[in-house]
C-alpha cells in the first residue's frame, strides 16, 4: 500500500507541473518587449525539461508499483511501458522523442534549435496529457 501512495504523490506532482507547463505555453510571448519575451520562452523550455523529468520518473515508479519492473534509464522506462501495452507505438515515439530533445537542450545552443523546440513544445504537451491519463488509470 505504501508504494501505491507513493505513486500517487508522484502522479499528482506530475499533475501540477504539466499544469503549470500548460499555463506557460499559453503566453503569446511575441507579445512583449525582447527581454521579456525570451524570459517567457526560457521559462517554456525550463519547465518542459523539469516536466519531462518527472513523467519518466513518475512512469519508472508506475512500472515498478503495477507491473514490478525496475527500469535503470528513462529509455528503458519509456521502452517497458511500451512493450507492457500501456502505450500505443505513436506515443512510445513521442515519448522518446521529449527525451532525445531535453538532452539536446543540454548540448546544443543554436537559437534556431531553441525556436525549433518551443514550436514543438504543445504537441509533446498533448503527449505528456496522454502518458499521465495511462498513469491516473491505475
Amino acid at each position: 500500500m505504501e508504494q501505491k501512495k507513493i505513486l500517487n504523490e508522484k502522479i499528482m506532482v506530475l499533475e501540477q507541473a504539466v499544469s503549470s507547463f500548460e499555463k506557460t505555453l499559453s503566453l503569446d510571448s511575441t507579445k512583449f518587449q525582447s527581454i521579456v519575451s525570451d524570459a517567457i520562452d526560457n521559462g517554456k523550455i525550463q519547465k518542459f525539461q523539469y516536466c519531462t523529468e518527472l513523467l519518466w520518473k513518475g512512469v519508472k515508479r508506475y512500472l515498478f508499483v503495477m507491473h514490478g519492473i525496475d527500469s535503470p534509464s528513462p529509455k528503458q522506462t519509456v521502452k517497458e511501458l511500451y512493450l507492457t501495452g500501456e502505450i500505443s507505438e505513436n506515443i512510445y515515439e513521442k515519448f522518446l522523442d521529449i527525451l532525445d530533445t531535453r538532452n539536446q537542450l543540454s548540448h546544443i545552443y543554436k537559437e534556431e534549435f531553441f525556436k525549433d523546440i518551443l514550436n514543438k513544445l504543445p504537441d509533446f504537451l498533448n503527449t505528456m496529457k496522454k502518458i499521465m491519463s495511462c498513469l491516473r488509470s491505475s
